[in-house]
């Protein structure tokens, strides 16, 4: 198979009809920027950590439900208005909550035994995107799970996402971290390394649905196989999903996957695949723009899967290990009336 020497950057597809048209705004290379539908960067600005209230923080915890050995832990904290901790998450407290298998579970205390003699280098349970529900329709039906304080993330290294109460610290909601037969979430497949799992707003369409963009990858905890000899990123799948789901029915309410992107299975399901740096947002008039990180790719779909934008940073830099890249590490697309800026002619 041959492929070309120069692949066009930039905005490279463009319905202005069919499109939610606004400022995409995005993190590259240390810098945000603010960039129009024509792949034009209007503002740029310095990437700074953010300091919101809901953070989250990794611990040493010398003792834990999950072994007596040390353990490198997740936790979250909500900071009150003077900078206190306000309220904590121990992600090791509800081990059991997250309902691992047995199998599953001994490939956790390989890990923490590999990390003790090694030295711990990642927590052993990720955890990314956490915000709060919001205002919902589910909790508006008398749903206490949904409560709009309640907390949502994902957990990417183990497959799982979660809700949690901000009253009682328990899950009350999740998906994974195990979708056999025996597990009730067969019907999803494998969730592998899923990130920005989200509640949608009321306002949007969707509402009440979650969105999550299923990475793919390699993560998991489990049985050992040939590409897993310790049970650790057991699970592996070379192309990424987007899934939104009714969080009560537990099914799939619409979909962006390899196929629906038009491409060959198996053979071209890697075109739609981003392992890291994934992002999703459902935007104001139905469709959903989708961030290829990785790959510094862009685009926005329609709930009949039409591409209507898209695209194709081409500012690439030097990453951490030295490495040419493109990728672009966070994205959100804002409407041009909700932005102090001049509208675009």
């Amino acid at each position: 198979m041959g492929f070309p020497t120069v692949y066009p950057t930039g905005t490279t597809v463009y319905n202005p009809e069919k499109a939610n048209n606004g400022y995409t705004v995005i993190t590259r290379n240390g810098k945000i920027d603010f960039i129009d539908m024509n792949g034009e960067v209007v503002v740029t600005k310095p990437a700074r950590a953010k300091k919101g209230k809901i953070i989250v923080e990794t611990r040493l915890v010398s003792r834990s439900q999950l072994s007596s050995l040390p353990v490198l832990d997740s936790q979250i904290i909500i900071k009150d208005n003077q900078g206190g901790t306000q309220w904590y998450w121990l992600a090791s407290n509800h081990f059991t909550e997250l309902g691992f298998n047995t199998t599953a579970e001994n490939a956790i205390y390989r890990l923490i035994e590999q990390n003790n003699r090694l030295g711990w280098q990642k927590p052993w349970l990720k955890i990314e995107h956490v915000a709060r529900l919001g205002k919902n329709i589910w909790f508006d039906g008398g749903d206490d799970r949904f409560d709009p304080e309640n907390i949502i993330f994902s957990a990417p290294n183990a497959n799982v996402v979660v809700i949690i109460s901000h009253q009682t610290g328990q899950i009350v909601w999740k998906l994974g971290p195990t979708y056999d037969k025996f597990s009730g979430d067969q019907q999803f497949d494998w969730l592998i390394n899923p990130t920005d799992a989200q509640l949608i707003d009321n306002r949007l369409p969707g509402a009440g649905n979650i969105l999550i963009f299923d990475q793919g990858g390699a993560a998991g905890f489990g049985a050992v196989n040939g590409l897993s000899p310790d049970g650790i990123d057991n699970q592996h799948r070379e192309y990424s999903r987007i899934l939104e789901i009714n969080p009560r029915t537990m099914t799939i309410e619409w979909q962006y996957t390899p196929e629906e992107a038009g491409n060959v299975q198996p053979l071209d399901s890697y075109k739609f695949y981003s392992p890291a740096f994934g992002k999703v947002q459902r935007l104001k008039n139905g469709n959903t723009i989708i961030c290829e990180g990785i790959i510094g790719r862009i685009f926005e779909v329609t709930s009949d899967c039409d591409t209507v934008w898209e695209y194709l940073n081409p500012v690439f830099f030097r990453g951490n290990k030295g490495d040419k890249t493109n990728r672009v590490e966070w994205m959100t697309r804002i409407p041009y009336d909700q932005i102090d800026l001049s509208k675009p002619k």
